[in-house]
C-alpha cells in the first residue's frame, strides 16, 4: 500500500529471455511456423523464454524448390538463436 510521506517498497521479477531470428535462404514469402502456429512471412524475430522451439516452413506456391525439414531449436537466454530455412 502507498501512503503519502513513507516509503513504499517494489519488488520486481526480471526473466532474461532469449532472441530467436528465422530467416529463409533464399529469401521467400514462405509461411514459417514456430511451435506448429504461423508466425510470418519473409523472416522472424522473437524474444523468448528459455525452451525447445519447433520451427517448420512452407512450401512457396508456384515455386520449384524443396520445402526444408522441421527443425527443433533451444533459445537460450541472452542469446540470440539464428535458424535458416534453405530453399534448394
Amino acid at each position: 500500500m502507498v501512503e503519502e510521506g513513507k516509503i513504499t517498497t517494489a519488488v520486481g521479477m526480471f526473466t532474461l529471455e532469449g532472441g530467436l531470428r528465422i530467416v529463409t535462404t533464399p529469401p521467400n514469402s514462405a509461411v514459417i511456423y514456430v511451435n506448429g502456429v504461423a508466425a510470418d512471412t519473409w523472416g522472424v524475430w522473437l524474444v523468448l523464454p528459455e525452451g525447445r522451439y519447433d520451427i517448420s516452413f512452407g512450401s512457396i506456391p508456384g515455386a520449384s524448390h524443396t520445402t526444408p525439414m522441421p527443425k527443433s531449436v533451444l533459445v537460450v537466454p541472452g542469446q540470440i538463436t539464428l535458424v535458416v530455412g534453405n530453399y534448394s
